[in-house]
């Protein structure tokens, strides 16, 4: 099985399918069909509108999304950064181009690495993590946190969502200079596990969407780019599609955040919270 994780964001795509995503990797691996995601099809979103996205860099190139969850604290997906040795990962916050910096634009190193620790790098389940910012970001109109949902309720098929981040407009292409957005609705956890989508893969923790518009969908470059539905609130982050990010059959697959509030809110007021892995981590 190929799967591909998503580092960026595409647009719309082909309507009432499903889509996978996994990390892409040299193997031959079923992790290696796995693709990391973009937006094609979508729309580049209103400046600012949506301030509580953060483009995650390596070497000055945009490589996940994630979301404000404190003002030190930001929430994606664990397989954005398997490896945290190589060099820093720089957080920036009050973006809406990733070529033109905004007078309220702010960078932070990432200092605190918190995987989930039943992460699952093969399956992708419990894919998400929390970084800890080197000191707390300033809150402005470009800059705010995003709200998590208050209890572990699941949002019900056919609910419609959005999702933007600077995922890539086309496979293999580069991140989108402007942040790009799409609708999308969840689909029923059991439809999206029969043997015509995902095939029983899809697990508890994960949550399965499809592009309202048709020709819409996530792609390479939006891992860790926020779902957010009703009111405003996080409900998901984008995890994995399948290789090219246009197979009609594998819609695109979120990790469902409400399966994880009490960890995100315990890990957050833990002393660890302290733990510094300093300026020298960076990703793979």
């Amino acid at each position: 099985m190929m799967w591909l994780t998503l580092s960026l964001l595409c647009a719309p795509w082909p309507s009432a399918d499903l889509l996978q995503m996994f990390p892409i990797s040299s193997s031959g691996s079923r992790a290696a069909a796995r693709s990391q995601v973009e937006i094609i099809g979508g729309r580049e979103a209103k400046p600012h509108s949506r301030p509580y996205m953060v483009s995650f860099q390596v070497g000055g190139r945009h490589k996940c999304g994630g979301a404000l969850v404190g003002e030190q604290w930001v929430l994606t997906v664990a397989h954005c950064f398997p490896n945290i040795s190589q060099g820093p990962i720089r957080a920036a916050v009050g973006l809406h181009r990733l070529d033109k910096q905004h007078h309220q634009h702010q960078e932070f190193l990432v200092k605190g690495y918190f995987p989930h620790p039943e992460y699952d790098d093969f399956s992708k389940d419990n894919d998400i993590m929390l970084l800890q910012l080197s000191r707390k970001v300033e809150l402005n109109d470009q800059v705010a946190v995003l709200r998590l949902p208050e209890r572990d309720r699941r949002v019900a098929p056919g609910i419609v969502c959005s999702v933007a981040g600077w995922g890539s407009l086309k496979y293999n292409g580069p991140p989108s200079k402007a942040l790009q957005e799409m609708t999308l609705k969840v689909i029923d956890g059991r439809v999206c596990n029969t043997s015509r989508h995902w095939n029983g893969e899809i697990t508890n923790s994960m949550m399965c969407l499809q592009g309202v518009k048709e020709g819409s969908f996530p792609c390479q470059g939006d891992s860790g780019d926020p779902v957010i539905c009703k009111n405003g609130v996080l409900q998901g982050l984008i995890s994995f599609s399948f290789r090219g990010c246009n197979d009609k059959s594998k819609p695109p697959v979120a990790t469902a955040v409400t399966k994880f509030l009490p960890w995100i809110r315990n890990t957050m007021a833990s002393p660890k919270a302290d733990y510094s892995s300093s300026s020298e981590n960076t990703d793979y």
